[in-house]
């Protein structure tokens, strides 16, 4: 059985958050094993609010690994 273990937050004597744990996504891609391109721009325009080809042009970028979004909030 696997039991997720979440950190706790981290005060100053005044009991103010110095740090804490956040969950984030991120979600990258290896362009030479993306089929369709704009499809897969779509849906992330559509799921992270932001203009296809800003994602278009991550995908087709002569790379062998690009990130697509980065630290986005869990929702």
């Amino acid at each position: 059985m696997k039991i997720p273990a979440k950190r706790g937050n981290i005060y100053d004597k005044e009991m103010r958050i110095l740090a804490q744990d956040l969950e984030y996504y991120s979600f990258g891609c290896y362009p030479d094993k993306v089929e369709n391109p704009v499809k897969v721009a779509n849906i992330f325009a559509k799921h992270l609010g932001e203009n296809r080809n800003t994602f278009l042009r991550k995908i087709r970028e002569n790379k062998k690994f690009v990130w697509l979004k980065r630290k986005v909030e869990k929702r």
